[in-house]
């Protein structure tokens, strides 16, 4: 093998190496390709706006968040029609000269030495920078970013973070294998990069990552002024600005001499609509009938996870008291307000509006239906007859058994699930995250993996009585003896073991 003597330099401290200046303090970019871009003029053509990405790609690893600056540049590439410099692209054009003036150098990481990766996305490209600390100061080892195509746009938030650390993963490959990584993030990666229950491009992501020394920290402030830059924007991504969240609620109600019913129409987010009948028992004014589709549709929206309702309904009256320019005096529509308001106490937004009568239609021709319909019941909507009323029902409840509520075998388990706290015993809190891993924390309730079938939902102990109890002299009661009972009972998905060994009495009595 023969040498270029012309290419080859021996024994320096400092010099140009693969068009990076290379010294003991660090690597830094190379001032003649900077230069080259800060006199370039603004593009006049396709070929030269690929020019300037090309020169740009060469200072990728010293550029934070290039996808973001060179978003605008690549627009002008993609269109077909005639080329077009935008003001957009020009604005970014002269941002961006004037972060080349403030370019970083990147240090080498020492042997043995913990390396440290901030994640960010916006709602066109994917960043990353690896850092390393000295002496409390953070310094930066490499910028890395990737313009998101195609179906990668449509990927959750979630799955944007990990593609970004499997992007960081594969184009700083060597720093991720030789040192000892932390990822400081303010999203939940942990528990969908760590565990090997993931689907699909999860599945491939985490299987790769598994190969590397990562742990996962909650982000802490950073130090530097041109991290805060990469940072700044990672907290408000504006891609989730547009996601709708409020349900739509249309409700009426009417009073007949036939009887008295009630008409709600609920709209989901996305724009489905769900009708809603209720025919009552028991005879109402009108504005106790508004009341009662109001609270209906409000039960309906919650039990579908809602968490902001915006109501509409024609009685000026009821939207009026609700908004709090009436007083309810009458008893009855003072029961019904401070049933109205034990039901909005836990959303997050609500909101009621008086709609003319005209803008009402279908909420109002379901209420005469309910009113007036025979005892067949219509087959084309939800339909349903109540005997009482709600602020009756209300009044009865308050009436319940007092519980004792000592510790289950269930808290340490939500516990680390909620938290991550764990006893301070370390053989047991090894034996509670081996555990954990087997549960699922879902809506305030704690449900058990199983192989092949649906998540199993774990009760109390007292709850677990009353569903035995139901099950064996309930409405749906089956009087079999106890051993049958026991098995059919397990098949079922009900956990009784060591039941009767807890509460010796309990068999004999069924």
């Amino acid at each position: 093998m023969r040498l270029n003597p012309k290419k080859c330099v021996f024994g320096v401290t400092a010099g140009k190496f693969l068009g990076f200046l290379i010294d003991e303090r660090g690597i830094e970019a190379n001032p003649d390709k900077v230069q080259a871009i800060i006199d370039m003029t603004s593009p006049k053509s396709v070929k030269e706006v690929q020019r300037l990405t090309g020169c740009l790609a060469a200072l990728g690893r010293f550029l934070s968040r290039a996808g973001d600056k060179c978003h605008y540049f690549f627009g002008t590439i993609k269109k077909k029609s005639k080329f077009e410099w935008t003001e957009s692209a020009e604005t970014a054009f002269v941002r961006l000269k004037e972060h080349l003036h403030t370019l970083p150098r990147l240090v080498s990481p020492l042997q043995g030495e913990t390396l440290y990766v901030y994640l960010a996305i916006s709602e066109w490209s994917l960043s990353a920078v690896l850092l390393t600390e000295r002496e409390g100061v953070q310094l930066p080892v490499y910028f890395v970013s990737h313009v998101l195509q195609n179906a990668e746009l449509r990927y959750s938030p979630i799955e944007k973070f990990a593609l970004a650390l499997f992007m960081a993963s594969k184009k700083m490959r060597p720093y991720f294998l030789a040192h000892k990584l932390v990822v400081y993030t303010d999203q939940p990666l942990k528990q969908p990069l760590t565990k090997l229950d993931a689907t699909g491009r999860m599945l491939k992501w985490v299987i790769e990552l598994n190969a590397f020394d990562i742990s996962y920290e909650p982000r802490k402030a950073i130090k530097g002024q041109a991290f805060t830059d990469f940072i700044a924007e990672m907290t408000r991504p504006t891609f989730e600005k547009n996601v709708a969240t409020r349900w739509t609620v249309y409700v009426d109600g009417s009073t007949t001499q036939n009887g008295c019913g009630a008409g709600i129409i609920c709209q989901s987010p996305e724009g489905d609509k769900y009708e809603y009948a209720m025919r009552f028992n028991f005879q109402t004014s009108n504005n106790e009938a508004e009341y009662e589709s109001l609270l209906a549709g409000i039960k309906m929206c919650k039990a579908a996870g809602a968490q902001e309702i915006l109501a509409f309904s024609d009685s000026q009256l009821i939207v009026s008291q609700m908004n709090g320019d009436y007083e309810a005096r009458d008893p009855n529509m003072i029961k019904y307000m401070q049933a109205l308001h034990q039901e909005i106490e836990h959303l997050k937004s609500f909101e009621a509006k008086q709609i003319p009568r005209t803008e009402n239609n279908q909420a109002d021709a379901l209420s005469k239906l309910a009113s007036s319909a025979s005892r067949d019941t219509p087959c084309h909507v939800f339909w349903e007859v109540k005997d009482k009323r709600s602020i009756e029902q209300e009044l009865c409840a308050p009436m319940v058994a007092i519980l004792d509520r000592s510790s289950t075998w269930m808290d340490p388990i939500i516990a680390y699930k909620v938290d991550g706290s764990l006893p301070d015993d370390s053989s047991l809190a090894a034996k509670i995250q081996k555990k954990s891993s087997w549960f699922e924390w879902w809506n305030g309730v704690l449900y058990k993996k199983s192989f092949s079938r649906p998540l199993m939902r774990c009760v109390t102990p007292e709850k677990g009585k009353e569903i035995l109890d139901d099950l064996h002299q309930g409405l749906c009661s089956s009087h079999i003896g106890w051993t049958s009972f026991g098995r059919e009972s397990l098949a079922n998905w009900l956990l009784l073991a060591h039941f009767e060994r807890r509460r010796p009495g309990y068999g004999a009595k069924m």
